[in-house]
């Protein structure tokens, strides 16, 4: 019988993000559209997004990220 070493823990099945995580990718996903929270609620109010980049950002953020 050979030893071997123990094998790893198992992953985490649940990783948890801080506040701080989440508002840093809510800022770089607006600043690579070159928006504001703002102007992406308004386009969102208007139904009519300037990208399709624009809309999936939105879908992403507007439960969890505060106008600012």
């Amino acid at each position: 019988m050979a030893i071997t070493a123990p094998r790893n823990k198992e992953p985490e099945l649940v990783e948890v993000i801080t506040t701080g995580d989440v508002e840093k990718a809510v800022a770089e996903s607006l600043a690579e559209l070159g928006l504001s929270f703002s102007e992406l609620d308004a386009q969102a109010r208007q139904g009519r997004f300037s990208s399709d980049r624009a809309r999936l950002v939105w879908l992403a953020i507007r439960n969890v990220a505060a106008p600012a």
